[in-house]
Parts: C-alpha cells; structure tokens; sequence
C-alpha cells in the first residue's frame, strides 16, 4: 500500500485562500473544491476540515463552509 503523501494542511488553506480572496483572480471557489475532491483522499479532506475548526475568530466549522 502507498503512503499518503504528508502536507501541511494550515499552509495548503492559506494558499488556497489567498487566491480565492484575492480579487484580481479568476478562479472560482467551484473549481478549488473540485480540485480539493480530485486530488486529496478522504483522510486528507478531514484533517483540512479539523484544521478549518481549529482556526481562531473562524465560525466555519469545515473547509467546504470556508469557501462558501
């Protein structure tokens, strides 16, 4: 069995978030998500939702609440 790859997932919601913010962007939350379902396992998509929770003056309790 192949290990999962090990990420920094706070670093991964920053940079993930900076460019939905960021205006001068084109890309669309939609098309975050779908690359977050794409390429991240379920495991990997929890541990984001854990990290999204434990976010200080945050009242989103998952990542896909984040970048709705």
């Amino acid at each position: 069995m192949l290990k999962e790859k090990q990420m920094n997932p706070a670093l991964l919601i920053n940079i993930i978030q900076s460019l939905v913010v960021d205006k001068a962007q084109d890309l669309a939350v939609e098309h975050v998500q779908k690359a977050i379902d794409d390429n991240l396992s379920d495991n990997q998509k929890v541990l984001l939702d854990a990290v999204v929770e434990e976010m200080p003056d945050n009242p989103f309790k998952s990542f896909k609440d984040l970048f709705s």
